[in-house]
């Protein structure tokens, strides 16, 4: 619980451009409950709206219905088919405004993936808020 506690409350010293972050709509895909509860609150603690997907097939399902998301944060590796970059590739071509962060602890998984916003896991706190704000603007793709 205590973890949970610190997890809710904003990092101090976090980026000024967090507070873009207030109230941004985010769809989160990720097939790990605990990772996904951890980051949950996370992106809350900076103010986001945060929905839920377990898989690809979950998070299409809800960009089709919620045309209010504005940005999708998508783990890489998933169970079943399709994976993060299959998401990101058919929302790139979907909802080319629709902004997709995509995160991943396998680099082999990350391997030759150009034209995304890529994040590695762990991540801090204040580097996840920074991408998350760069790719809101339209910042160019980068590889972390």
């Amino acid at each position: 619980a205590a973890a949970a506690d610190d997890a809710a409350r904003a990092p101090t010293g976090a980026s000024a451009g967090a507070e873009a972050l207030q109230d941004v709509r985010v769809l989160l895909v990720e097939d790990s409950e605990e990772l996904a509860e951890v980051t949950v609150l996370l992106l809350q603690a900076y103010g986001c709206i945060v929905r839920r997907a377990r898989n690809v097939d979950d998070a299409l399902a809800q960009v089709a219905v919620d045309d209010r998301l504005q940005l999708v944060l998508t783990d890489v590796v998933m169970p079943g088919g399709r994976d993060g970059v299959d998401l990101a590739c058919q929302l790139r071509h979907s909802h080319p405004q629709l902004p997709v962060v995509l995160i991943s602890g396998y680099s082999a998984a990350l391997t030759g993936l150009t034209g995304f916003t890529v994040l590695r896991k762990p991540v801090a706190a204040e580097h996840l808020v920074a991408t998350l704000v760069a790719a809101l603007r339209g910042e160019a793709a980068a590889t972390a």
